[in-house]
């Protein structure tokens, strides 16, 4: 088992001895195993936590004060701790087996000899697949794709005609990349769909979350920017053209012709209309509509219809206090009742008087209060 001094190159001596056996959470550590510390809201460890150290952000070290194991104040402790994962929890990756006998692999499809692709693959006609590509079963490359250096199509994913991989691109179980959009023209005969002739284009490094579908084009092909991720069951529809660094939650929904900028992030199941433009940085917040163009760089929106985040905010508080403002409102709806009643009655009086009432003076409701 390694020794914490080993993993750290900074570690404090008092430290340095401790063994670690893997790596846990709070809640299911297990004895020997090594932990970290470095968010704010995290509840404090417990004092029977079985674990061998702990990781702490300076600052934090007051969560970890009923610790019994050893607590290492270090600055970066997350990316540390995420650094060490490699070697305290490796993943086992599948075997380099070339191309298997079982996969389907069409005459003219090109395959670099550093793929790999499993059992029950289909690869069509005039695929091409680069250098380290590994496709696991199930996973079908329709005629014409090209995956690039180091693409991964995990199981039963599915890639129609016409899609193109960058390099390093990673495409998870389930997903459908170039299946028609839903493009249609109608009338009273019924609904009549329209053909596609584009493609998907993915860039480099990006990551297609599991059961996520990217509609083909119409005409020219849709575009997923360079390190783009999408969580699982994210929609992305035709000719979208999605920038680089977009960071999509699960469920979120993007209708056809959108076009985002750089590092744009849309948490869980918020939503964008077709034809809209969202400037880089923007953030969607969850279940937020979004109908029109977001043009200013780095704003958060809440909401449906999403408004900026402040603007929302003080609709949210003001929504807070509707029923204090109908109490209020019915109150002064009786005061002018009673005021108007009032008013009435004094003119009464005075016509009853003998006044004239066109020669009188009008009675204001604050001379009748």
């Amino acid at each position: 088992m390694p020794l914490l001094g080993d993993l750290l190159p900074d570690c404090p001596p008092a430290a340095a001895a401790v063994e670690v056996r893997g790596v846990g959470t709070a809640t299911h550590a297990k004895p020997g195993d090594l932990l970290f510390l470095a968010d704010p809201k995290a509840s404090p460890l417990p004092a029977d936590c079985p674990a061998a150290a702990v990781l702490v952000e300076p600052g934090l070290e007051a969560k970890a004060k009923n610790f019994p194991g050893v607590v290492v104040p270090l600055t970066g402790a997350r990316a540390t701790f995420l650094g060490l994962l490699p070697t305290l929890a490796p993943r086992r990756p599948g075997d380099k087996r070339g191309v298997s006998n079982a996969a389907y692999v069409h005459p003219s499809a090109t395959i670099a000899d550093s793929a790999t692709v499993y059992p029950g693959a289909t690869i069509s006609e005039h695929a091409v697949l680069g250098e380290e590509c590994v496709v696991y079963p199930g996973a079908f490359v329709g005629p014409g794709c090209t995956l690039g250096r180091g693409v991964v199509l995990h199981p039963n994913c599915v890639l129609h005609d016409g899609v193109h991989l960058a390099d390093g691109v990673t495409v998870q179980a389930g997903a459908v990349l170039g299946q028609d959009g839903f493009g249609f023209d109608s009338d009273a005969s019924g609904h009549h769909h329209l053909p596609h002739h584009g493609g998907v284009r993915v860039g480099p490094g990006a990551l297609i979350g599991a059961n996520t579908t990217v509609a083909r084009g119409m005409i020219a092909d849709t575009y997923v920017g360079e390190g783009t991720v999408t969580d699982a069951q994210v929609v992305i529809a035709h000719n979208c053209d999605i920038g680089p660094h977009n960071l999509f939650c699960s469920q979120v929904g993007i209708a056809g012709s959108v076009t985002t900028g750089a590092f744009v992030v849309a948490a869980g199941q918020a939503g964008i209309a077709d034809h809209v433009t969202v400037a880089d940085q923007v953030t969607l917040g969850s279940k937020s509509g979004v109908h029109r163009d977001c043009h200013k760089p780095g704003v958060t929106y809440l909401g449906a219809p999403a408004r900026p985040a402040d603007e929302e905010a003080r609709i949210l508080i003001s929504a807070g206090k509707l029923p204090e403002m109908r109490q209020t409102l019915k109150a002064l709806q009786k005061q002018v009742v009673a005021l108007t009643e009032t008013v009435h009655r004094l003119e009464a009086e005075r016509m009853e008087a003998g006044d004239d009432p066109a020669a009188a003076p009008e009675l204001s409701l604050r001379e009748a209060a």
